[in-house]
């Protein structure tokens, strides 16, 4: 779980600079991603609470979302993003960033 705290924490600073790295954003969604598929029970709970129900936590977030996954990425955590989100927030991200 402490990967993924730090990870997010990371992530939420590489989002905020004027040039966001998209390349090293995507390989941690893509390290993410896998983790949702394909680790242990533990591993997948990190992911999905240390950083994916935080990946709208701010608007430079959400902004860059769509550089750095697919619609159907973000519908297949749709569930975790809206343990911090309301599912009308989640619906106006997905309808104007994904137009």
């Amino acid at each position: 779980m402490m990967l993924w705290i730090e990870l997010n924490q990371e992530f939420e600073a590489l989002c905020e600079k004027q040039s966001p790295p998209l390349d090293l954003l995507k390989r941690i969604w893509n390290y993410c991603d896998w983790c949702l598929a394909n680790g242990s029970d533990d591993v997948q709970t990190g992911a999905a609470l240390g950083f994916c129900e935080h990946l709208m936590d701010t608007p430079k977030r959400i902004e860059l979302l769509p550089k750095i996954m697919s619609r159907s990425d973000f519908l297949g955590i749709r569930n975790l993003l809206e343990y911090h989100n309301a599912p009308a927030e989640v619906d106006d991200c997905l309808r104007t960033m994904w137009k």
